[in-house]
């Protein structure tokens, strides 16, 4: 009798420890299983200028993994990376980072471009408008809304999204317009005007770079410029700009300070967020894609055409 009790007692405990680790084990499944379905779909690496293999003419696209089944179109944010016009890759964007906006239905593509010094002005600019030709084209076979576009730019890829659309040139060759997008976004740059001296943190090294990329010439550097193209644009109408700079670059400010004041005297429509928040410029890009920043919620604001910048009290910045 004591055997048999003794046998049912560890029988007891065996299907208690087994039933645990089975409830357990498929609640983990469960939970990862949702997890990955709610990753974005990724699609690597897709030239954007027929015939060439070069790895600095692709983008990556990361789409909500219901876009390619759904009837509905989604916005797509395209997002340029900086660098210094010397380094970078469209890969700093991931799944993982994406992911804040593929789950609000939002399409991300990441887009390299010839860097320096391999390459001079105008070829970094000369890929983006080239991409946007792409995208235009092509996005809609993703889900994308090619009416609901934004275009971002970290650092030097700010530079080069404000110059692509502030200048009269490079849009329009590829069939495209100043007016295309929903807004153009510029994330913490001190290179609207190349032609002021460099200043701030890293001035020397900035400098050097940016001398690679588009040379000494008192020519090209206006040519480079958005601040140039901006004093000079009255018609027609660019696309609206947001820019955001954080108040810990001073250099950074004064200069978007100029540039935001110049749209503004041109008629087009713009707003600047100086963020003062103790952001580094490392941080300003990490920002872009993270839930719930000042950055974040304002280009989710963009596609929403509720643009948060106006519900000041919540958001520790200054606006103009």
């Amino acid at each position: 009798m004591g055997v048999v009790m003794n046998m049912k007692m560890h029988y007891d405990k065996f299907y208690k420890t087994f039933c645990y680790i089975f409830i357990t084990m498929f609640l983990l499944f469960i939970g990862s299983h949702a997890c990955f379905a709610a990753y974005p779909k990724v699609y690597k690496n897709i030239p954007y200028v027929t015939g060439s293999t070069l790895d600095q003419q692709k983008l990556d696209i990361y789409t909500p993994r219901e876009s390619l089944t759904s009837s509905s179109i989604h916005p797509v944010l395209i997002y340029v990376h900086g660098g210094a016009w010397n380094t970078g890759d469209k890969k700093s964007v991931t799944a993982r980072k994406a992911r804040a906006y593929t789950d609000l239905g939002i399409i991300v593509v990441s887009v390299n471009y010839r860097l320096s010094p391999d390459y001079t002005h105008p070829a970094h600019v000369k890929d983006l408008a080239m991409a946007m030709h792409w995208i235009s084209n092509h996005i809609g076979e993703y889900g994308g809304n090619t009416k609901n576009m934004a275009l971002s730019g970290h650092s030097a890829g700010a530079h080069l999204v404000a110059l692509l659309g502030t200048h009269p040139t490079y849009l329009k060759e590829q069939g495209g317009s100043l007016n295309m997008f929903r807004s153009v976004i510029p994330v913490d740059t001190a290179t609207f005007d190349l032609t002021r001296k460099q200043e701030g943190k890293f001035a020397r090294f900035i400098q050097r770079m940016r001398n690679n990329a588009f040379g000494t010439e008192e020519e090209g550097l206006l040519d480079s410029s958005p601040l140039y193209h901006a004093e000079k644009n009255v018609t027609p109408k660019l696309s609206p700009f947001l820019i955001f700079v954080t108040a810990e670059r001073k250099d950074a400010v004064t200069q978007t300070l100029r540039f935001n004041l110049s749209l503004k005297k041109n008629g087009h429509v713009t707003r600047m967020v100086i963020v003062d928040e103790g952001l580094t410029h490392k941080d300003m890009n990490s920002a872009i894609f993270k839930s719930g920043s000042t950055i974040f919620r304002n280009i989710i604001g963009v596609f929403k055409n509720n643009n948060t910048l106006t519900k000041k009290k919540k958001i520790k910045s200054n606006w103009f």
